[in-house]
């Protein structure tokens, strides 16, 4: 019940109560004063609870905004120390990437160097290859030149001594014949003495001299030995001749199928450096990519470690620091 409605309801029964006597009115003023003090008693203890109540809600409201604020103070320290942390940790990754690119270019350097040497030992060693092939095979040129020329001495020799030996036997039948003819030809001449003186004898002949004729009948005989003997030494020389000719043709396409394989193997030298050349600059276009790629990694990484440092959230947290 208000304070209106009760003034009102007062005013109401002072209005209707107007015969009453004047005595009552102070009695009645005391009964509103104290129904009004009770009343505003009331209302105030009731504005005191609420305002107790008010109070402890709002307390217990800023103790929970108290422990909120604490929470968020402590996850702020917490990601500040992450953040310090990981700073650090930036901070040596970067110093690490940096030693590492130094060690990188120190050990690219040093792999350029090694490789140039390599490549120089590599062409010195196909140098040296390629000489010793070379010496290998005119040494086998010449090792083949000299056992065929030493199996054709050695045949030539053998041929020479049977035909030495032929002729050698041809010789000696021969004397023993001449022996034979000249025993053959004393005793005919003997015969023919006696024949002749004989003859003489009987016909009363003088004797003629024979030794002319004999003499000139043996420069006959012996001018045709000779020339047998020369036609039969030109026929062997001619023979001789023949046999050197040919071997010496057998030996000039021998040494032209040597030459034409040296030249082959010369060609196959030259495939195989030409192919080794090709090899090389794929290597050392494998070797340029391989850089081209770690350059842009490289500035992959920088572009990565500049986008890291303009984040945002280290941009708020740097602002809120300060």
């Amino acid at each position: 019940m208000s304070l209106d409605s009760l003034l009102i309801i007062e005013g109401e029964g002072i209005e209707s109560a107007g015969s009453i006597a004047a005595y009552s009115y102070d009695n009645i003023f005391l009964n509103y004063a104290a129904s009004k003090a009770s009343l505003l008693n009331v209302q105030l203890r009731q504005s005191q609870t609420d305002l107790n109540a008010e109070h402890h809600n709002e307390k217990h409201a800023l103790i929970a905004l108290n422990e909120r604020f604490h929470l968020f103070v402590e996850y702020v320290q917490r990601l500040e120390e992450q953040h310090d942390k990981y700073m650090a940790q930036l901070v040596s990754f970067v110093r690490h990437s940096y030693d590492i690119s130094t060690i990188e270019s120190k050990h690219k350097k040093e792999y350029v160097h090694l490789n140039t040497d390599l490549m120089a030992l590599n062409n010195e060693k196909i140098d040296d290859e390629t000489g010793y092939e070379m010496f290998q095979l005119q040494a086998a040129i010449y090792c083949q030149l000299i056992e065929l020329e030493q199996c054709t001495k050695d045949e030539q020799c053998l041929k020479l001594e049977q035909e030495l030996n032929k002729t050698s036997s041809i010789l000696n039948t021969l004397r023993t014949s001449h022996a034979n003819l000249q025993q053959e030809i004393k005793t005919v001449l003997a015969l023919r003495s006696e024949t002749l003186q004989q003859e003489f004898k009987l016909f009363n002949i003088e004797p003629v001299d024979g030794s002319k004729f004999w003499a000139s009948a043996y420069d006959e005989c012996v001018k045709k030995i000779r020339h047998d003997f020369e036609w039969l030494y030109a026929k062997i020389h001619r023979k001789m001749i023949a046999f050197f000719e040919l071997k010496m043709r057998d030996v000039k396409t021998d040494v032209e199928e040597l030459l034409e394989y040296q030249k082959i193997e010369i060609e196959q030298l030259a495939k195989r450096i030409r192919q080794w050349e090709s090899e090389c600059e794929k290597m050392q276009k494998s070797l340029s990519y391989e850089k081209d790629l770690e350059m842009k990694l490289e500035a992959t990484y920088f572009t990565a470690t500049l986008t890291m440092h303009k984040d945002p959230y280290y941009t708020d947290h740097d602002q809120w620091q300060d």
